[in-house]
């Protein structure tokens, strides 16, 4: 899967890791106990640019 952003940057975050980073970027809160990892756009040019949870898969 590939997208492509405009924007300021995104933020890349665990359930525990970066969190709080997502959130002030409008992005979710994920429960400790999934195995996910958000990917949030900051600031994108595009009011349909939405943050992904993207499953781990072992």
């Amino acid at each position: 899967m590939a997208d492509q952003y405009q924007g300021d940057g995104l933020i890349v975050s665990t359930p525990t890791g970066s969190t709080g980073y997502t959130v002030s970027a409008n992005g979710p809160i994920i429960h400790d106990g999934m195995k996910a990892i958000t990917v949030t756009p900051i600031c994108p040019m595009s009011l349909s640019s939405r943050p992904l949870i993207l499953p781990l898969v072992q």
